[in-house]
């Protein structure tokens, strides 16, 4: 089997399993983050603080939905992307790594809750104590144990992580192509749970990865210096938040899972034959749930006893079930209530 049909098999089994679990009514687990002190510059900007603890609490509603829209939320969970930045570890001696990384992840599983991080160290221990075997090993390994140490709690977490990492383990020799896709993946990820996508993620959600990537250590060590000595590096996020705010102005879309599955699908298999069959075995694509709409909006109003809980839209309030709310813009203008 080649590399393109391990990674079409590999997105649609992770597609499944993610729509299986969209609908799975998981409570999710406290979480606690690391709690930094920054000075009052870089606090001008949520996105300085969530980068660096994972805490995504401070971003407002339409900010997290522009980022979301850019596939750029990976950027403020603690993973991979923020540990490789960390370039100079490696010409550690691999014993005194492979400690460090175990204590750290000790550290972290007791402590706190970084799922992601967890796993990623997971994997770099492996790889340093497992020298000669295949990288695909280590990541099938990570994911098991990572699974057994209780972390499918949080399936969504776990399941993006699985899909993701398993693209760049896969197109590791070809950046580009590995960035179509994970871009591309993105687009099947917001279509599927009801989202739009802005149409520059394969433009400028590199680039501001890319760059985010590089300056992690600087952005990191900037923020354990005394509040009087830091550097104000809020004008980069500011920046970010800018061209977010601007772009989903001019550049969102509803697309549809079927079209988006069909040519996925058609990158994948050299027959259109195939395609159609393939489509046709999958109930999913012609289900409703599959199609892009917009999420349903409800009203408070009195339900019946043990009526299943629902999320609410008030006028100018974005409220879950237990009716925790953020402001929201109103669309048509005018004051807020």
């Amino acid at each position: 089997m080649n590399t393109s049909m391990h990674h079409g098999i590999l997105v649609l089994l992770s597609l499944l399993f993610i729509a299986h679990s969209l609908k799975l009514p998981c409570k999710q687990p406290q979480k606690s983050f690391i709690s930094i002190q920054l000075s009052k510059g870089n606090l001008k900007s949520p996105l300085y603080y969530s980068m660096i603890t994972g805490d995504k609490a401070k971003i407002g509603y339409q900010l997290k939905r522009g980022l979301r829209q850019l596939g750029l939320l990976h950027l403020f969970t603690p993973s991979g992307l923020h540990l490789s930045s960390f370039f100079f570890i490696r010409f550690l001696p691999k014993k005194i790594l492979s400690l460090l990384l175990v204590a750290f992840l000790i550290f972290l599983n007791y402590y706190y809750s970084y799922a992601s991080m967890e796993r990623v160290l997971i994997f770099k221990i492996l790889h340093l104590v497992l020298k000669k075997t295949s990288l695909e090993l280590h990541f099938a390994l990570t994911f098991v144990l990572s699974f057994f140490l209780g972390q499918f709690q949080e399936p969504l977490s776990f399941l993006y992580s699985l899909l993701f990492w398993g693209t760049i383990i896969i197109f590791r020799k070809n950046p580009i192509k590995c960035l179509f896709y994970l871009n591309f993946q993105n687009l099947l990820l917001n279509s599927l749970s009801g989202s739009e996508s802005n149409i520059l993620i394969f433009i400028l959600n590199p680039i501001i990865t890319l760059v985010s990537s590089a300056f992690f250590p600087l952005i990191f060590f900037n923020s354990l210096l005394p509040s009087s000595a830091e550097f104000n590096l809020s004008p980069y996020f500011k920046l970010i938040e800018w061209v977010v705010n601007e772009s989903s102005q001019l550049f969102v879309f509803g697309f549809s899972l079927s079209i988006l599955l069909t040519l996925f699908i058609s990158l994948k298999i050299q027959y259109p034959k195939i395609i159609f069959v393939t489509l046709l075995l999958l109930p999913t694509p012609v289900t409703p749930n599959w199609n892009y709409s917009s999420p349903t909006k409800f009203f408070l109003s009195p339900g019946r006893l043990g009526e299943q809980l629902k999320a609410y839209d008030f006028l100018d309030r974005k409220c879950n079930e237990y009716l925790n709310c953020r402001s929201k813009n109103i669309e048509w203008g005018g004051y807020k209530i």
